[in-house]
């Protein structure tokens, strides 16, 4: 993701632009670029502007086939011809959705993280719970006019679902600056902030990002948040803040979440209660 970041990070959405995307018949399509790309480019529409996609790549290309079946393509209005029939995912993959309004479909990922992904109801509400709120901390905090993108794969051999929730609107330090208790705070402490119990800028409970990132350690997952300059992210049950150096407006998510969930969301919320 570093490098669309870098690309865009000098400019604001308010202009045209122009992308070329190169594709090759050897190389595998990454599908942590395809998600951010799609919210920048939303954004950018959104606002009004003009942002044409220039695709160079033999129509034959089956990372282009890879790419449409994920939804990717039809997000950027790429008109692309699937020669294969779709299928259901299979439990593999979430295809790309915008969340444009306050409408989440909880139902439909709580169906399909039972029915396709084979979690419990249990663990298939857990999930649903986080993904909602970072959806409706994308919605309710970023002021993004293009809405927040979800997208998710399950890899069954490496025992983990991978998540993105990617929004392009503002990011968490400009979200919360204007809230009189925290505009002493420079982007780190704003960030730090943001991930303890209760703390927000008014428009929520203040509980989004504490019950992620608790879930996420308690249950051997890992998770990289980039806003702004600053990054924030769990790996082996170990938390680390760094500055990153670019400047991305809005916030990226990526979660991935291990199939061995131990530690549920009401078990992690009747501590702070009790």
């Amino acid at each position: 993701m570093r490098p669309i970041v870098e690309v865009f990070s000098p400019y604001d959405y308010n202009q045209d632009f122009t992308i070329n995307i190169n594709h090759t018949q050897n190389r595998r399509v990454n599908v942590e670029k395809y998600p951010l790309l799609c919210s920048i480019v939303n954004e950018i529409r959104s606002k009004g502007n003009t942002c044409n996609i220039n695709l160079n790549c033999q129509q034959s290309c089956s990372q282009l086939m890879y790419a449409e079946r994920m939804g990717f393509l039809s997000s950027l209005g790429i008109k692309y011809q699937y020669l294969l029939p779709k299928r259901n995912g299979g439990g593999r993959f979430i295809e790309l959705i915008n969340i444009s309004n306050i409408f989440f479909p909880g139902k439909e990922l709580l169906d399909l993280f039972q029915n396709d992904f084979n979690f419990t109801y249990d663990e298939a509400l857990d999930i649903s719970t986080v993904i909602s709120e970072l959806v409706n901390n994308g919605y309710m905090h970023a002021n993004s006019s293009g809405g927040v993108m979800l997208y998710g794969q399950k890899y069954p051999s490496q025992n983990f679902l991978n998540l993105f929730i990617i929004d392009s609107g503002i990011d968490i330090f400009n979200a919360m600056n204007t809230v009189e208790k925290y505009s002493h705070l420079d982007e780190l402490g704003t960030l730090k902030k943001s991930i303890e119990f209760g703390e927000g800028n008014g428009k929520g409970y203040g509980q989004g990002l504490y019950l992620v990132s608790q879930f996420v350690k308690r249950n051997n997952g890992s998770l990289l948040l980039v806003t702004g300059r600053q990054s924030y992210s769990i790996s082996n049950g170990i938390e680390k803040f760094e500055d990153i150096q670019t400047d991305y407006k809005g916030v990226i998510l990526n979660l991935k979440l291990s199939f061995n969930i131990t530690t549920s969301i009401e078990d992690i919320m009747n501590e702070k209660i009790n």
